[in-house]
């Protein structure tokens, strides 16, 4: 197959140095001399050792990775992947599960590649561009988790296998006054102006001002058809899947089903981080305690500025909007949590006193 790759506008940036976002009328922007907010994260978490990470204060972090693999390997499940995708869907935890992440990849050894630049793209625009993509990924060294905001990615498709997907989702009404907020405002942290200017998202002053009720009651163009991209992040950069119809919410839910993992939701981030350790303990052992230890300063480095919440009408009519990507929301929500049950019958979700005397 002919490669051919357009990345003209990609700059790729590893998570040491992520870009927080700011756009240009947000609060007042702090100066490049101030403390980056991912550093006060990782200060937060400075004093942790690997053995504080563990879920049994009686073993140390290798062995209950190591045991977890065993009990993954034992009902035939992938032990300890090379290649682990997290295709995020913006607005869904992610800045938080990055901040999660960039800590523990140096606990657990691992490569990570957080492919982020402004005005990215989330599709592909051709299955030439897609399987270039995919090449690229499977020539990083490994063990590596590859980081990007776009549509699902079909390795098979061109040859290659699958790597282990993981994902989170959201509340489709809570992500589009999230992301309404947020392409207007940005976070309430930011470094400096020119990592806001690279973000911004251009338009008027005067629909920058518009509150979600108003937009709603104008019908103005976001709100006249609320838009989620919610559906294709699960489904691929197809026609098909950018249309949003029932084909591309049946696609998607397949995807969920029998491509990932674990999909997680943001409304039970508890639950998705302690998924993730289960079935990925080389790359997220220690993610819930992460959380737990940390959850407040993580918290409102992630919150956008300016985030007001709706009416009550205007919350229905934006559901009544949303109405396939409920759909799938709800279907993700409750392979959630049957996989969770799975995870416990299989003795997978516990990480207790039981473990010691097997490794």
């Amino acid at each position: 197959m002919k490669l051919w790759i357009r990345f003209s506008a990609i700059a790729v940036i590893f998570l040491d140095v992520l870009t927080v976002f700011l756009s240009s009328n947000g609060p007042a922007q702090e100066s490049a001399q101030q403390v980056d907010p991912s550093d006060i994260v990782q200060n937060e978490l400075r004093t942790l050792s690997n053995d504080n990470l563990t879920h049994n204060q009686n073993l140390s972090l290798s062995s209950v990775i190591k045991f977890q693999q065993q009990k993954l390997k034992g009902f035939g499940l992938v032990p300890n992947p090379q290649i682990v995708v997290y295709n995020r869907v913006p607005k869904c935890g992610s800045t938080t599960t990055l901040d999660i992440i960039r800590f523990l990849r140096k606990k657990l050894h691992y490569n990570v590649f957080n492919d982020i630049a402004p005005k990215m793209k989330h599709f592909m625009e051709s299955d030439e561009q897609e399987y270039g993509l995919v090449r690229n990924i499977t020539q990083f060294k490994r063990p590596i988790l590859y980081i990007r905001h776009v549509y699902f990615i079909d390795f098979p498709k061109y040859g290659y296998r699958d790597p282990l997907y993981i994902n989170i989702a959201r509340d489709p009404v809570s992500l589009f006054i999230s992301n309404y907020f947020y392409l207007r405002f940005g976070f309430q942290t930011a470094k400096n102006t020119t990592n806001a200017q690279n973000w911004k998202h251009e338009m008027p002053d005067e629909r920058r001002a518009m509150s979600i009720d108003d937009c709603v009651k104008t019908e103005a163009q976001e709100c006249a058809r609320p838009y989620s991209n919610l559906i294709p992040f699960f489904c691929g950069s197809s026609s098909i899947c950018q249309k949003r119809g029932d084909e591309a919410v049946a696609i998607a839910k397949q995807n969920v089903l029998d491509r990932y993992a674990i999909v997680g939701i943001m409304e039970d981030f508890h639950s998705t981080m302690k998924a993730f350790e289960v079935v990925s303990p080389r790359f997220f052992m220690g993610a819930s305690v992460l959380l737990d230890k940390a959850n407040q300063v993580l918290h409102e480095r992630s919150k956008t500025a300016h985030k007001k919440e709706p009416d009550p009408a205007t919350v229905e009519y934006l559901r009544k909007g949303l109405k396939r990507e409920y759909e799938l929301y709800n279907f993700i929500k409750e392979i959630f949590y049957k996989k969770i049950e799975n995870f416990k019958e299989r003795d997978l979700w516990g990480f207790d006193e039981r473990n010691k005397e097997s490794i």
